[in-house]
């Protein structure tokens, strides 16, 4: 049965040229698995769209459907991204794969063009979400989201340790903890039917921090949502010194990320998903559970306290974030955000 499922791949690629075609040959070599290839480029400069179109004339079937796509166009879809960055050219490619081609396909891949995918990433993601123990307790029509740990890379491809997951074994993801913090990567996100008719209902019209944090909150919002987490790697995550975002292994990469929240890097996504979600709420709030809303009422406030009162008032945010379950995953999390609410820079 799953080798009869197709799997929608969308890529968004941007002056990839040292890395995207390293990319395209792991997808290529993915075991037993029926894929296409959508791809959408925002405005590169360097070879990347040589490189792409290249790599689609190797296949007969339209396998890769690259995009600017003219309506009568069926081996190339080759689409221009809005050039807004690598959230906004995701959605971009959400939005067109769901309305030119969702009846096609029974899962949906989200691929970065640096990465490089284990042949067998998009075979576990199937078993995965189609494993009987999953739908026997999310049902059926459940929209769930399969993502997984990953083992770093040099630029080089050279292959380096596994990265510490970023779920713990006891944790349970919640729409709570999606508001406060992403667990979810995007690069190795599989998304069954129901999840990716969601996120493409649920897509928001502002800006957003990123698109697979956005995924995390409206799949963990969604009545029977689910994220599924393998802690076995899929993919190899290279490191190099254009990542968009990197990763955190050092103590100087972590300092510096705990710098910029110090700064006022959590008030900007604060807002910025406050707002994204105000304005979801007008338009699809009845896909959603109701426990969002009352959760994002008291981020709200949370941020207001904060941020306009005094000692006592921030005092009360810190009551509050409790009594709502606004909390991250770690312990030490906890402590610097209760820091950055007690300083006034929630």
């Amino acid at each position: 049965m799953l080798a009869q499922q197709r799997v929608a791949i969308l890529l968004a690629s941007f002056n990839g040229e040292l890395f995207i075609s390293e990319q395209l040959r792991s997808i290529a070599a993915q075991n037993d698995v029926r894929w296409d290839l959508w791809v959408s480029d925002d405005g590169s400069s360097d070879s990347s769209v040589h490189l792409l179109q290249s790599f689609a004339q190797g296949f007969s079937d339209p396998q890769v459907l690259l995009a600017d796509a003219l309506p009568d166009e069926r081996l190339t879809f080759f689409f221009r991204g809005p050039g807004k960055g690598p959230a906004n050219n995701f959605f971009y490619l959400i939005e067109t794969v769901f309305e030119r081609a969702f009846r096609h396909y029974q899962a949906f891949a989200f691929a970065d063009q640096d990465d490089i995918w284990f042949s067998n990433k998009l075979s576990t993601a199937l078993e995965g979400l189609n494993r009987p123990s999953a739908i026997a307790k999310c049902g059926s029509q459940a929209p769930l989201l399969w993502c997984t740990a990953v083992r770093w890379c040099d630029s080089q491809g050279g292959m380096g340790s596994e990265l510490p997951s970023k779920i713990s074994e006891t944790f349970v993801p919640s729409l709570h903890h999606a508001l406060t913090q992403n667990i979810v990567r995007g690069n190795t996100s599989v998304l069954n039917r129901e999840a990716f008719e969601q996120i493409y209902a649920c897509r928001p019209r502002f800006p957003v921090v990123m698109h697979d944090w956005w995924f995390y909150i409206v799949i963990a919002a969604s009545p029977g949502g689910k994220i599924l987490h393998d802690p076995v790697p899929s993919l190899a995550y290279r490191q190099h010194a254009s990542n968009q975002i990197g990763e955190a292994r050092s103590w100087a990469v972590l300092f510096e990320r705990r710098r910029r929240a110090w700064q006022g890097e959590v008030m900007k996504w604060n807002d910025t998903h406050i707002r994204a979600l105000r304005d979801l709420q007008g338009k699809a709030h009845e896909r959603l559970d109701a426990a969002l809303w009352q959760a994002l009422e008291a981020l709200e406030q949370v941020c207001r306290l904060s941020r306009e009162g005094g000692f006592l008032q921030r005092l009360k945010a810190l009551r509050l974030v409790r009594a709502a379950k606004l909390r991250r995953m770690r312990r030490l999390q906890n402590i610097f955000m209760d820091l950055l609410i007690l300083a006034g820079r929630f």
